[in-house]
């Protein structure tokens, strides 16, 4: 029965799941609808719909010249509203982007921008 096909099957049969719309919603083209979904399976909805995010502003803190709390304190100082990353112990995220000019400590080499 159609109640027991996932999500991803069913708009694969043209029987469009309850919680998408449409591809068009996802913003995914038609012709990568079956990639993403031999490579995700029932998670491909979730995955399509995370590719939409935009990716965080992370930087890594080079060490040798300052700290993260030092780095993560003169950012706090110039108004930038930043976070330690997740995994890694150097790393500071930005809660949000910004021109990379106006970053403290970029042009000094105290800070780079490099993803996570």
């Amino acid at each position: 029965s159609n109640s027991a096909i996932s999500p991803a099957r069913a708009f694969r049969r043209g029987q469009p799941p309850s919680r998408m719309d449409s591809l068009s919603r996802l913003e995914c083209p038609a012709w990568a609808w079956p990639h993403f979904e031999d490579a995700f399976g029932d998670g491909a909805i979730e995955q399509v719909s995370a590719l939409r995010d935009p990716a965080p502003l992370d930087l890594r803190v080079n060490t040798l010249k300052t700290d993260v709390a030092s780095a993560l304190a003169r950012l706090h100082n110039a108004g930038i509203d930043a976070t330690r990353t997740p995994l890694s112990p150097e790393g500071v995220r930005l809660a949000r982007r910004l021109p990379l000019h106006t970053l403290p400590g970029l042009r000094e080499g105290e800070v780079e921008v490099q993803d996570e």
